[in-house]
């Protein structure tokens, strides 16, 4: 995020629309013979500016250009100009540019994130880093939230940046910058970043103080998407460059730390509270679907159908006979990795479905395709 704007003798001053809801100002005041620069920052982190230009009749105590980080909420001032012995003419022409956050802050690489959902709840990678889609170079992740779905916290910080106003989503490039984002800023200079909030979804304020697993806000879909999700990336700032996307770590079952992979799915593990109760045996899930069949309709035929769990893909053969059959199938498929399955021949009731086997889901976000071709033995 980098901001560039012209400053001339005869203004007083400048504002910049730089992070969010908060100001960068610009401001020059006299003080006897002598002119005081100093930038306001209002944000709820430190930014960094650097002033940029050159003087006519005056002496810097200075010298240009003058990079300094600024503290969150504060008015530094950065130069102090005096006319010249025997200076006939007095004229400044100064830029002011800014980026967020601290250079000298180190991110703490020990740090594990929560998932940023509620405990318990599984969710899918939709994008991973450098997903061909939008991330790019970009070590960012797009979590399959549902529209309306609770955000909570990775890790516990303080709320530096809210925008809620937005109310649009789709494919649309003047999208890209109408998503709606709530910033935490971590004890160790980074931010986590979280995009595409539902529209007046945060239940937080600017400058408030929030622990990891605390409510933050709803999923949305606003700004630039094929629709819901939850775009969540965390920054380390740069010298006078734009912030950077840097590797996260998540907490996994036994003390793991994970990181997150596009297609896979993951169950979020709150510090505190009660254990997550591990899924049964696929073998227990293969009896208990199998007792939940469907009747179908006289077809004379043989139909193949998919029910999707999760990560989880459920194929059932429906007989459409009015007959008990037996068949020997030949299935083909893509994205999915067989878990279980009922065996080969299969004995199918007579206008009933039944529960050919059970599939893992490779890729979440993908197509899943699959057929069939039989043989029915006597």
């Amino acid at each position: 995020m980098r901001h560039l704007l012209p400053c001339l003798l005869g203004a007083s001053l400048w504002l910049l629309s730089l992070y969010g809801e908060e100001e960068i100002e610009f401001l020059k005041r006299k003080e006897g013979d002598q002119l005081v620069l100093s930038v306001s920052n209002g944000a709820y982190l430190p930014m960094q500016v650097r002033l940029s230009g050159a003087l006519a009749g005056y002496e810097s105590d200075h010298p240009f250009p003058i990079l300094a980080t600024l503290p969150p909420r504060s008015v530094p001032d950065l130069a102090r100009l005096t006319p010249a012995k025997g200076a006939t003419r007095l004229s400044m022409k100064v830029s002011l540019e800014a980026w967020p956050g601290d250079p000298g802050r180190v991110p703490d690489t020990n740090v594990t994130y929560l998932f940023p959902w509620a405990h318990g709840v599984r969710h899918a990678v939709g994008q991973g880093y450098g997903g061909a889609f939008s991330h790019q170079g970009l070590k960012a992740l797009d979590f399959d939230l549902a529209e309306g779905e609770a955000i909570h916290a990775a890790r516990g910080g303080i709320v530096v940046r809210i925008l809620s106003n937005f109310t649009r989503g789709g494919l649309d490039p003047a999208l890209i910058s109408q998503g709606n984002i709530l910033d935490v800023l971590h004890d160790d200079g980074t931010v986590a970043h979280y995009d595409h909030l539902r529209a007046h979804g945060t239940v937080r304020r600017l400058g408030e103080h929030v622990a990891a697993g605390d409510l933050l806000a709803y999923c949305g879909h606003t700004g630039y998407g094929s629709g819901a999700h939850l775009h969540f990336e965390v920054t380390r700032a740069r010298a006078a460059e734009k912030p950077l996307a840097i590797p996260t770590f998540f907490a996994g079952p036994g003390g793991q730390r994970l990181v997150a992979e596009e297609g896979l799915w993951y169950t979020a593990l709150h510090p505190g509270k009660p254990p997550v109760k591990a899924p049964p045996p696929i073998e227990t899930l293969f009896r208990e679907w199998s007792a939940l069949t469907n009747a179908v309709a006289r077809t004379g035929s043989v139909q193949l159908r998919g029910e999707q769990r999760e990560d989880r893909f459920l194929l059932y053969i429906q007989n459409g006979y009015d007959r008990q059959i037996t068949l020997k199938i030949t299935l083909e498929s893509k994205n999915l990795g067989p878990l279980t399955e009922a065996g080969n021949p299969v004995l199918c009731p007579a206008l009933c479905e039944t529960l050919f086997g059970v599939y893992r889901v490779l890729r979440a976000g993908e197509k899943i395709r699959y057929g069939m071709s039989y043989e029915l033995l006597p």
